[in-house]
């Protein structure tokens, strides 16, 4: 038996997964990502990858491609 507490990874998403989710829960049909969002979103990207990202987050992997593409050009 450890004496060491138990140590279980931090999820790299909880934040950014917690503004998505309020965000759906409150957005009206039809309505875009806020910017703010896809910002968020695109650093989680950089830090996790975007694959991982894009399945975390719910994001078409597309879109978040462009967006990571078009972020690195600023």
């Amino acid at each position: 038996m450890s004496s060491e507490p138990d140590r279980t990874p931090q999820d790299p998403f909880h934040s950014v997964r917690s503004q998505f989710e309020r965000w759906r829960s409150d957005r009206t049909p039809g309505e875009r990502i806020p910017e703010p969002l896809w910002r968020a979103a695109v650093d989680a990207a950089r830090e996790q990858g975007i694959n991982k990202t894009a399945l975390a987050l719910g994001l078409n992997h597309t879109l978040l491609t462009k967006r990571f593409a078009s972020s690195a050009n600023e």
